[in-house]
């Protein structure tokens, strides 16, 4: 007969089993802070992009009115032209 009892040998299963959950727990523990970095990070970014484009849109708004007062100012001129050509004619 052996000298371990049928419980002990259940203990010791029991034990192993529970020391592998409590391995798999800390792994999943690690890659889970791993993913919050990494998310963290990407939120992080997201945010600068949203910044940056909120950046352009308003750059872009200004050259739009740059542009059309540029516009504005050669058709006065276009016609100030037209109008000293007609003189001369």
């Amino acid at each position: 007969m052996s000298s371990v009892s049928p419980n002990g040998n259940r203990l010791d299963r029991i034990e192993a089993t529970l020391e592998h959950v409590t391995q798999r727990l800390d792994s999943i523990s690690h890659r889970l802070d791993s993913i919050t970095e990494r998310h963290e990070a990407l939120i992080q970014s997201v945010e600068l992009l949203a910044a940056q484009g909120r950046e352009h849109d308003k750059r872009i708004g200004q050259l739009t009115d740059l542009m059309l007062t540029l516009t504005s100012i050669v058709r006065r001129h276009e016609d100030r032209l037209g109008r000293l050509d007609e003189g001369q004619s």
